[in-house]
């Protein structure tokens, strides 16, 4: 992380916030393709959630991780406290949508397609890899929360 290095200088922040704007607006242009597909082609959701190995690694809970630790990184300092606010919902709806997702797609994924002990793969792990990121996202949002919502915030990313 850039905002991380011993020796700052001001091309570098201005470096990480063209970076984060970039990245939150390639998550946008990809959300909404995405959503284009489903809509376009109904009968997909329902493939990319059942057959393996689709729902395995879903890139969207990495890059919304990545983009609120940036948020907190890169913007925190620059705007009111209202961007604070938002990191702390975010934080939630994050680890929320992730236990949910993966609770969801291991349910599903073992009553839909039943898999034997034998024919688990390294990548069916990953699943649980997006659930595990609320702890890096923990210890990276909580220097900026205020005392009460630190100390939840903190609670959750030790307990996932």
């Amino acid at each position: 992380m850039p905002s991380l290095t011993p020796y700052q200088f001001q091309g570098l922040q201005t470096a990480g916030i063209v970076t984060l704007i970039l990245h939150l607006v390639l998550i946008a242009i990809l959300c909404t393709l995405t959503l284009i597909r489903f809509v376009l082609h109904p009968r997909m959701i329902k493939h990319s959630f059942v057959n393996p190995p689709e729902p395995f690694f879903d890139p969207f809970w990495l890059s919304t991780a990545t983009s609120i630790i940036c948020m907190e990184r890169f913007s925190v300092s620059h705007t009111g406290p209202w961007l604070v606010v938002t990191i702390h919902m975010l934080f939630w709806m994050y680890a929320a949508g992730t236990l949910i997702f993966t609770t969801a797609i291991w349910v599903v994924l073992s009553s839909k397609s039943p898999i034997e002990l034998l024919e688990m793969n390294p990548a069916m792990f990953l699943m649980i890899y997006n659930t595990m990121l609320t702890g890096t996202i923990a210890s990276s949002i909580a220097r900026s929360q205020p005392p009460l919502q630190r100390l939840a915030i903190i609670v959750a990313g030790i307990t996932y």
